[in-house]
């Protein structure tokens, strides 16, 4: 069993749901303000900016965990020498 493969595997189907989830929710936001009369003086970059922010710094502190953890675990591996 190799869980390098089997954890980055993990990573990549919660990274796609979480990016999913964070775009539901931001379009959930923007599409609102885009129908009003005066959608043309709601700056929304800021808003988009925060969502994509948002969708991509837990996956990177998820996947730099998952890093630290399984260097950790090969320090405690036994040498073949």
């Amino acid at each position: 069993m190799n869980w390098r493969v089997g954890f980055f595997r993990l990573w990549i189907v919660l990274t796609a749901s979480w990016i999913a989830l964070v775009g539901l929710v931001a379009y959930g936001e923007v599409v609102p303000l885009s129908r009003n009369a005066f959608s043309d003086l709601i700056p929304v970059g800021p808003l988009v900016l925060k969502y994509a922010i948002a969708a991509l710094i837990g996956p990177a502190l998820l996947f730099g965990l998952g890093a630290i953890f399984l260097w950790i675990g090969d320090g405690f591996r036994r040498n073949s020498h």
